[in-house]
């Protein structure tokens, strides 16, 4: 910190020596401060929610947030626990793990799927969640602060939600007093590389339900997506697959256009899924198109709350088209990253 220092009494200059005026010293000190600043200002990150720079985690050109890569997408799928490795052997080696919908006390398994997903060479998105009043009120801050304290500690990104597809679930004002907590707390303890992300229900950008943007903002206001680094959605097929609703591509065409209006720069999606190859393909078209806009994808790739005419879970023709964009040029790969290699970089 500078401060300012008592003027010494004025004393006659040595004979033959000149004096510099005070004022033309202080002039060349901000010159030399102004030079120095731009140096080194653009190597600070400015980062979202609670992120804090440290070794390895400074963002390549045009990245938003740890671990973007400007103009790819990761793209993975969920899956039960008890089945993933399977499903990876079956289905094709995904590039981001989205899963574990835990409670917010149960620090220790997040962690720990956010560090083997990171030594399995996948970008983390895990979720967790806690009564909103009683996170807002401030109950739940030391697991969130256990929380954070682990994140500081991973050694590459990743990404993480509270509540996801809050609608439904309890009054918006009370989602978005919890969240105004988590990320004012954030900002206080750091979250090292992880990024905190909303995940809303894409139903709500659909033709059928055709949510107002102020609707929305009851959910995700303009302070909050000021702050949030990218904002999920979750968006599926509707309908059956006897007779199909309203595509994923269509209502994302919605969420881009919403996001425009918003100043929102960056999307992901948290879960989709759909009935048919010809649906998935057109809503990877539709990615690839602005993968300038989407940072990740993970389709629902599980046999849980299906129904008659209703199953997302990966299989047949549908699978050999969700295999070919596995295979795009388009994929996002954390070992494009400068990661530690026991992030799993070298896979």
């Amino acid at each position: 910190m500078i401060t300012s220092v008592p003027p010494a009494p004025p004393r006659r200059p040595p004979s033959g020596r000149r004096r510099w005026p005070w004022a033309l010293l202080l002039a060349a000190a901000s010159v030399l401060v102004v030079a120095l600043l731009a140096v080194v200002l653009p190597q600070v990150g400015q980062l979202s929610g609670g992120q804090s720079a440290g070794a390895g985690s400074a963002l390549p050109a045009g990245a938003l947030l740890p671990g973007h890569q400007p103009d790819k997408v990761y793209l993975g799928f969920s899956s039960p626990e008890e089945r993933y490795d399977q499903e990876v052997r079956r289905v094709g080696e995904p590039t981001i793990r989205r899963g574990r919908y835990l409670g917010i006390e149960e620090v220790d398994v997040d962690l720990a799927t956010m560090r083997t997903s990171l030594a399995e060479g996948r970008l983390p998105w895990t979720s967790f969640s806690a009564d909103w009043k009683d996170v807002a009120a401030g109950r739940h801050d030391d697991e969130l602060r256990a929380r954070f304290a682990g994140f500081r500690a991973l050694p590459g990104p990743a990404l993480s939600t509270f509540a996801h597809e809050p609608v439904g679930d309890g009054n918006p004002a009370d989602f978005v007093a919890a969240w105004t907590h988590i990320l004012d707390l954030a900002d206080e303890e750091g979250t090292g590389q992880v990024s905190l992300v909303p995940i809303m229900n894409g139903y709500v950008w659909g033709q059928r339900v055709g949510w107002t943007d102020e609707q929305i903002a009851e959910y995700l206001p303009a302070d909050l997506l000021d702050r949030w680094p990218l904002v999920g959605v979750d968006v599926y097929h509707g309908a059956t697959r006897y007779a199909p609703g309203e595509p994923p591509a269509s209502r994302l065409e919605s969420v881009l256009e919403w996001a425009d209006r918003q100043g929102v720069p960056l999307l992901a999606i948290g879960e989709i899924g759909v009935h048919d190859p010809a649906t998935w393909r057109e809503t990877w078209a539709t990615i690839e198109d602005n993968a300038d806009r989407f940072m990740a994808v993970s389709y629902f790739n599980s046999q849980r709350n299906l129904r008659e005419g209703v199953d997302w879970y990966l299989r047949g023709p549908t699978l050999r088209a969700y295999q070919e964009s596995l295979a795009s040029p388009t994929v996002a790969h954390l070992r494009d990253l400068d990661l530690p290699p026991d992030t799993g970089a070298a896979r």
